[in-house]
């Protein structure tokens, strides 16, 4: 079953990997335990050698009989203990090995027996000790799964699975069932497809924890439901086994802990990448935000630099500022002051009859011109014919444009980035309840009337939803219906058309729609509207928009199980923005009610 080299390097090595062993069981294992009169080095080489003989021989008597009596022992506080004694067996000899990898030969099939070794003990043994418990999962499947399916739609886990479909939902029952199965048989470390990148391996607890992350992530489930819902298997088993084990305490224990020992395992697996996809989700909006307002804060130095002229530290002010600067401003009205004199000189003169006095005064500004330009003329020419041109007045409001728009942006960018991060502080439990969809749709398009009277825009409302309900969150869910029709307002020339519509749209779900007669979406940008930070380009020539809101509307659609898409014809022939909900009635799964 096993290599001769892996059997020579165990029994080569085994006084070191004894002590190895014995040194992380008293690290890894309960302190109870590890005071047991038997939890000495000698015995731990006796089980060494049982182990080797047992995949030598391919005999495992011996050994059945000392692990048995170990789960059994007065002084063994947990028939886990054994369990992760025998796992740190396997690690032990792993760790001596990678320290003398290089040196010996067939190293790769040594490291493929060691760990299959670890393997076969951790399924034999994990066997052995609820083969009761495994029966029950067995014998009962059917009737667990259907228990289960029952019951996760409802206030008992979370009203929240009544958004998903019967498939879905059949899909997450028989998978974490499957789970369960492999940790109780020890096999949840056998290899599997990994979900995300299927030219990579992992473990098939590994896959089923990513896909839950992967599937349930994105529709908003909070984490304490899906625990529930991972956990209620325990507690629909644990009636059924205490029947099956009624004759033996002892065996009803081991099973009780064994699949406590399973539902916690999944329960922390789960938890934890949940906590991290969250937190790595959260922190990327974050700093993709950060980045944007980064770049919009750089063209204002940038900007302001060229404009000002501002000096640099090392090579101080290399060239003039293109406005006016004070010195300049006082200049130039020293210099006009003095034309006005000589105007006002030579309009005070009598053509007819010119008088000493009038030609005094005349010569006398004209000669405080003369010297005051003798002195600044080029300096008032420069200023003349540059910097009150009307091509420089037009680059410089041009480049303060670029400033203004940027500090709007970078002001709406950090807005958004502060309610996001208020959000995460003060974060409130969120309330899921049965909402009338026509209520929310009737709200939004009357917040929305007021801006669309003003642009004198044809707007249609045709509301059909006839007392339909959606569950969802209604503080968050009503937002992304006021942002369609406030763009499609917004984008959509004074005299066009906005027609909002609500339909339902087969038998379980419900379509709200707004169309406008607006700029329309450039082709191969649809994406791009719900993308983070990002807008068409042709909607960058309209003022006020950061990029986030439909990015934000799409999550929270998906959170209440729904779509978001659009649709354009293409430049300057309007738009259609969808989204598409799954209609709720009080928790009862729609197709059976």
């Amino acid at each position: 079953m096993f290599s001769e080299t892996a059997i020579m390097f165990l029994r080569t090595y085994q006084q070191n990997i004894v002590e190895r062993w014995h040194q992380l069981a008293e690290v890894n294992l309960k302190p109870d335990f590890v005071a047991g009169e038997w939890f000495t080095y000698e015995t731990m080489d006796r089980l060494f050698d049982q182990v080797i003989d047992a995949f030598e021989r391919r005999v495992y008597r011996e050994l059945n009989r000392t692990i048995e009596n170990l789960v059994r022992a007065r002084e063994t506080p947990s028939p886990l203990d054994v369990k992760s004694l025998l796992d740190l067996f396997a690690r032990a000899a792993v760790e001596e090995f990678e320290l003398r990898e290089e040196s010996l030969r067939d190293s790769r099939q040594i490291r493929a027996d060691l760990t299959a070794i670890g393997r076969v003990l951790k399924q034999v043994y994990s066997e052995r000790l609820c083969p009761q418990l495994l029966d029950v999962l067995k014998d009962h499947a059917e009737d667990l799964r259907e228990r289960w399916l029952r019951d996760l739609p409802t206030p008992r886990i979370s009203d929240h699975f009544s958004l998903l479909s019967d498939d879905d939902r059949q899909v997450f029952v028989d998978s974490t069932m499957a789970i369960y199965d492999a940790i109780l048989r020890g096999r949840e470390g056998d290899t599997a497809p990994h979900p995300n990148e299927p030219e990579k391996t992992c473990t098939l607890y590994e896959a089923w924890v990513i896909k839950q992350v992967n599937y349930f992530t994105p529709k908003g489930f909070g984490v304490i439901d899906l625990l529930k819902a991972v956990e209620h298997l325990s507690m629909l088993l644990e009636p059924l086994v205490a029947r099956a084990t009624a004759h033996d305490l002892w065996v009803y224990r081991v099973s009780l802990l064994l699949l406590d020992d399973a539902r916690d395992m999944l329960a922390r697996g789960l938890a934890e990448a949940y906590v991290d996809r969250f937190s790595r989700s959260f922190y990327g909006e974050v700093g993709i935000m950060l980045h944007r307002i980064k770049n919009k804060l750089t063209s204002v130095p940038t900007t302001m630099h060229t404009v000002l002229a501002v000096a640099d530290e090392e090579y101080g002010q290399m060239f003039d500022p293109m406005i006016l600067t004070i010195e300049e401003a006082e200049l130039w009205v020293q210099y006009d002051q003095l034309v006005q004199a000589v105007l006002a000189a030579v309009a005070a003169v009598d053509p007819a009859a010119p008088s000493a006095e009038q030609l005094a005064a005349l010569n006398t500004a004209r000669e405080t011109l003369d010297a005051f330009t003798a002195e600044h003329g080029d300096r008032v020419e420069m200023i003349r014919t540059m910097k009150l041109d009307v091509a420089n007045a037009e680059i410089i409001s041009e480049m303060l444009n670029i400033v203004y728009e940027g500090g709007v942006q970078t002001q709406q960018l950090t807005q958004d980035l502060q309610v996001r991060m208020n959000e995460m502080y003060e974060r409130e439990t969120p309330k899921w309840e049965s909402l009338d969809i026509g209520d929310l749709i009737t709200a939004a398009a009357d917040e929305a009337s007021v801006d669309a009277r003003a642009k004198d825009i044809n707007f249609v409302v045709d509301n059909q939803a006839n007392g339909l309900q959606i569950y969802g969150i209604k503080r968050e869910i009503g937002r992304p219906f006021v942002q369609m029709i406030d763009n499609a307002i917004k984008y959509t020339p004074a005299g066009g058309d906005v027609m909002v519509a609500l339909v339902p749209d087969g038998p379980d779900h419900v379509l709200f729609r707004v169309k406008d007669t607006g700029i329309g979406i450039p082709p191969g940008e649809e994406e791009q509207v719900f993308s983070l930070c990002e807008r068409c380009s042709n909607a960058k020539d309209f003022a006020g928009g950061t990029g986030t809101g439909l990015y934000h509307d799409r999550i929270t659609v998906m959170h209440h199980n729904g779509e978001m898409w659009c649709e354009s014809p293409g430049l300057n022939q309007g738009s259609v923005f969808y989204v598409r909900l799954p209609i709720h009635r009080d928790g009862i799964d729609v197709k059976a009610a």
